[in-house]
């Protein structure tokens, strides 16, 4: 009988011996487990809100329709979007990607695979959510103080921001060249439009439409560079 023992083996049992190695109960790692799979939730539901309230500010905004208005609508959309959140929610990517990384079904797969499954699942979870009334709902609960400070000021700080050359409203009145709308803020603007506004072929506007409007203001009164309807 062959009593020779396996090197590895071996290996282990005098590191063992010698203290360099501690044995650890098995609740230990179950603990372990359990908190590395709570984590990882809670990394993905944050995540997922994140990403879901950027694509609700540039929705609700109508900043999602400043690309079609060209070169400086770009421009416009690029230099609008909120810019902290998005960083936010890259770091917040790149800590999820560590944590399923220990597991067996990451570790196993390339880097790129995983992340870009990742950003895959946060997209696509982020845009679905962010078409329901989740942050809508919440958006009305902080404005009637119903929140804490913080989720207040969070929610109104990018909820109402201006952006430049980029308005929105709901129409109260209209006549051949102009348009008359209330903004967010409560203001009455004066939208004049002329040949060279672009607005899409089967547009009609009427009181009542929440349209969005990428112009340039003066004295109160802004020339539509051009005009879209938003869908709730």
């Amino acid at each position: 009988m062959d009593t020779k023992k396996d090197p590895l083996q071996q290996l282990v049992l005098d590191a063992i011996k010698s203290g360099k190695v501690t044995m650890r109960p098995k609740w230990h790692f179950a603990l372990t487990a359990a908190l590395a799979a709570i984590g990882t939730v809670l990394v993905l539901l944050t995540i997922l809100y994140l990403v879901s309230f950027i694509l609700f500010i540039v929705h609700d905004s109508g900043l999602d329709f400043a690309p079609s208005f060209g070169p400086s609508g770009w421009f416009i959309f690029l230099r609008s979007l909120p810019w902290l959140l998005i960083i936010l929610s890259i770091i917040f990517i790149a800590v999820l990607e560590m944590l399923v990384r220990h597991y067996s079904f990451g570790f196993r797969r390339p880097l790129l695979y995983s992340v870009g499954g990742i950003i895959i699942i946060v997209i696509v979870g982020g845009f679905v959510v962010s078409r329901t009334t989740f942050h809508r709902e919440l958006y009305h609960v902080t404005a009637m103080h119903g929140a804490p400070p913080f989720a207040r000021h969070f929610y109104h700080e990018f909820g109402e921001r201006h952006f430049d050359n980029v308005f929105t409203g709901v129409i109260t009145a209209t006549t051949t060249t102009t348009y008359t709308m209330d903004s967010p803020q409560g203001m009455s603007i004066t939208i004049l439009i002329n040949e060279h506004t672009r607005i899409p072929t089967d547009a009609d506007f009427e009181r009542g439409d929440r349209i969005f409007v990428f112009g340039i203001p003066n004295n109160g009164v802004i020339t539509a560079i051009g005009m879209r309807e938003i869908g709730e």
